[in-house]
């Protein structure tokens, strides 16, 4: 039996039997896990307050010695067995907003959906999820925080949108900007060919979407700040909503996947809640 360690999110928990739960984490060291926690729907139980969603941990697990695969974990991918949780930050703003809760639990699911169970290959997306939900606790306005997820986590898994140049000719974004200005047009953005397009190649490229300049720019800001600074790149309602969409089909596009939480975040953001700043 092989005891390890790891600081981890808490990102999903089922209730198992009485008093157990199933909790899933997505980790530094070993990506996304699963193990059971005995006894933590008791009312006096060593795991008190430590289990909350959202919760970063240092948790301690252990595995029965079984057939191993390349990365160390069990070839059927068991569920561990949890014998120590420490604390190492709680956001309880998650437990009592609940436009902040929607944003978590959006990245949560993109997290159970996407990764694969015991992949160590993602340590930059911990950090990226770290900040984030850091930021969505605790920023004032937190409407570019979820777009500006989506892209960081593109580009981590290799799928950043192109920005800078045509992703057909090649030709700088500078040079197809001043070509549709002189033409009236707008810029094309593409999922299959990841990223800008020129007017012409708009032209003969099927499935593009006219976009502006100024979507253009708030994206490649989104992509470039840092979610500590994120809300204070200017994002208008209006540019807002032309971004999304455009998000939402290139994530479908290149990562496969349709959330349920997605469409209660459009919801949420369609009603203008500026209370929250959830727009």
């Amino acid at each position: 039996m092989a005891f390890r360690k790891t600081e981890a999110v808490v990102i999903k928990a089922i209730n198992l039997r009485e008093a157990d739960k199933i909790i899933t984490f997505f980790s530094r060291e070993y990506g996304k896990i699963q193990g059971v926690a005995r006894g933590v729907r008791k009312i006096r139980t060593k795991y008190s307050g430590k289990l909350e969603l959202f919760n970063r941990v240092e948790v301690i697990f252990f595995q029965k010695t079984e057939p191993m695969q390349s990365g160390g974990f069990p070839e059927k991918h068991p569920l561990l067995g949890i014998t120590q949780v420490d604390l190492v930050e709680a956001l309880p703003q998650f437990q009592t907003d609940f436009h902040r809760m929607i944003g978590a639990s959006y990245i949560a699911e993109l997290l159970n959906r996407l990764f694969e169970d015991y992949d160590d290959s993602h340590k930059a997306v911990y950090i990226l999820v770290c900040h984030t939900l850091k930021a969505l606790a605790t920023l004032d306005r937190i409407q570019n925080i979820l777009p500006a997820f989506e892209l960081k986590l593109l580009a981590h898994l290799g799928y950043a949108p192109v920005f800078d140049e045509c992703t057909v000719c090649q030709r700088p974004r500078t040079q197809t900007l001043a070509e549709s200005n002189s033409i009236q047009q707008l810029l094309g953005f593409n999922f299959a060919t990841g990223g800008v397009l020129c007017p012409r190649c708009k032209a003969i490229k099927k499935g593009t979407f006219d976009v502006s300049p100024s979507v253009l720019n708030a994206m490649q800001q989104l992509l470039e700040t840092a979610m500590l600074y994120i809300e204070h790149v200017p994002l208008t309602p209006q540019i807002h909503q032309e971004i999304k969409p455009l998000l939402t089909g290139y994530l479908q596009y290149h990562l496969g996947i349709a959330l349920k939480t997605d469409t209660f975040v459009q919801k949420l953001r369609s009603t203008h809640f500026s209370t929250s700043g959830m727009v």
